[in-house]
């Protein structure tokens, strides 16, 4: 049993996307990639255990320190009461808005890079905060998402070429009387199954 097969890998792996289609591509499409404005902060957990206006007073004295020049990260090693963070130097990551609903993620989200502010009061205690980084929300970088763009813009190509293909050998097939000359002039090979 012959057959001639039109693969669309192989067809895709033939195309070459030029670097001004794809550029053109993501600046069309960059709306798909966007993301939220990022920030990288640090905290001192106090919580109210003690009495509120006890964890309150030693927030304002913890700020005043920061603010005197005393190193956060020794601050928060040793007065935080956020256990996960605190060995880190009260290091709460890179954070979106979303992941930091209430008063909390908008204290960190109304400072600006540099800031510490002091004391926000949320549901766990009062917090000393500083910001360390804000990444810029917007579409990720074309470098990011080359391959996935890539893909799309060859899958594309490839529908077309495989339509071409489909067409050009059902009409050579109508009237041919060896496979081996449609295959050849699709530049396809005639493939076999053996048993």
């Amino acid at each position: 049993f012959e057959y001639i097969e039109i693969n669309r890998e192989a067809l895709a792996a033939e195309i070459e996307i030029a670097e001004d289609v794809l550029q053109q591509y993501y600046d069309d499409n960059s709306h798909r990639f966007l993301q939220d404005e990022q920030r990288q902060a640090h905290h001192i957990l106090l919580t109210i255990d003690a009495g509120e206006e006890a964890a309150e007073q030693q927030a304002i004295a913890l700020t005043a320190r920061v603010n005197a020049g005393e190193p956060f990260e020794d601050l928060a090693r040793q007065y935080s009461n956020d256990g996960g963070t605190a060995p880190q130097g009260g290091d709460l990551g890179t954070v979106m808005q979303s992941q930091m609903p209430g008063a909390l993620g908008d204290a960190i989200f109304s400072m600006d890079n540099g800031d510490v502010l002091g004391p926000v009061r949320t549901d766990f205690g009062f917090h000393v905060l500083r910001l360390d980084q804000v990444i810029s929300g917007g579409a990720l970088p074309l470098a990011q998402v080359r391959g996935e763009l890539m893909q799309e813009l060859q899958a594309d190509g490839v529908e077309g070429q495989a339509r071409a293909l489909e067409r050009q050998l059902s009409d050579a097939l109508f009237d041919a009387t060896e496979l081996e000359a449609v295959a050849a002039d699709a530049g396809l090979e005639v493939m076999a199954v053996t048993e």
